[in-house]
């Protein structure tokens, strides 16, 4: 179940955008409209709405999401050959009408409960590398650190003329890989193999994935959330053509037709005192819906 999704430094989002599934305060419709967990104190909202004017971002908050998706599950099985690597998605792509920002790396962090337990994971990239990678874990509501990856400081200059070892390079007993470049935390709540696993993770994959793959039952338990809780984002990754908003089909007959009115009320520009009156869309008929407006500077690219 996602609570919390951001993203800083990707495509046109120049600074941070978060997508929250958080409900508000107010408490009509609540029993129909949010669901909770005894994982996090708040309620949740069952479904969101991304709604604004064209070139204001929705499409490349959906892609964000769906790259992350895409990026987990793929990046252990793509080769280690540049321009073949899952890291050179051109999905990925900075924001580019900035000299500081083209250089900066992406950033991503998803807040979910799996499982009964909230996890929070963060991931910090380019098209070359991993720069940060953490996960905090929530079993009890008190914070765990399980890992934390850090590139180091002096690896940034050097990094386009050192070959990118390979798996095999790992088990051939190369010492010039992964925790060479990175400075790595584990913490006393994270069981299982750890420091060979770092050892045997390209620069270019997710320790998340590699643990999971390579036998970590602990991290294994929040890959599969990725696999199989965070449904519906690949759609979108062929084009904004395709994306997915909250599987609609889903929706009762009822929160469509509602749905599509507001979405028209929308594009007509009218104010929020007038969209209630517009065709057959009243706020109150909005079981499961929440409207967030994604937003981006006038100046960033659509």
């Amino acid at each position: 179940m996602l609570i919390e999704f951001r993203v800083k430094n990707f495509r046109s989002f120049r600074d941070q955008q978060v997508l929250s599934m958080v409900a508000a305060s107010d408490k009509e419709l609540r029993d129909t409209n949010t669901t909770k967990t005894p994982a996090f104190k708040h309620s949740l909202v069952r479904s969101a709405i991304i709604y604004g004017p064209n070139a204001s971002g929705k499409s490349n908050l959906i892609l964000a999401l769906g790259f992350a998706h895409l990026f987990m599950l793929t990046a252990v099985n793509s080769p280690p050959t540049s321009g073949q690597r899952a890291i050179d998605h051109p999905l990925l792509r900075p924001f580019l009408l900035s000299a500081q920002e083209r250089q900066a790396p992406t950033e991503f962090e998803l807040i979910f409960v799996h499982q009964d337990v909230r996890y929070q994971y963060g991931l910090v990239l380019d098209r070359q590398l991993i720069h940060e990678e953490w996960l905090i874990a929530y079993p009890k509501g008190q914070p765990q650190t399980w890992f934390e990856r850090r590139l180091r400081a002096d690896d940034t200059a050097e990094r386009e003329t050192v070959r990118q070892p390979t798996l095999f390079d790992s088990l051939a007993g190369s010492s010039a890989f992964d925790n060479d470049r990175h400075t790595w935390y584990f913490g006393p709540r994270l069981g299982g193999e750890k420091q060979r696993l770092a050892d045997i993770t390209r620069p270019d994959v997710p320790f998340l994935a590699a643990a999971a793959t390579f036998g970590n039952p602990q991290l294994r338990a929040v890959f599969d959330w990725f696999a199989t809780g965070l449904r519906g984002s690949q759609c979108s990754i062929p084009g904004p053509d395709r994306i997915c908003l909250a599987r609609r089909r889903a929706w009762p007959q009822k929160t469509q037709t509602c749905a599509r009115s507001f979405v028209r009320c929308w594009r007509m520009r009218m104010s929020a005192s007038t969209t209630s009156r517009c065709g057959s869309f009243r706020p109150t008929m909005m079981p499961g819906l929440v409207a967030c407006r994604a937003s981006c500077s006038r100046r960033s690219l659509a």
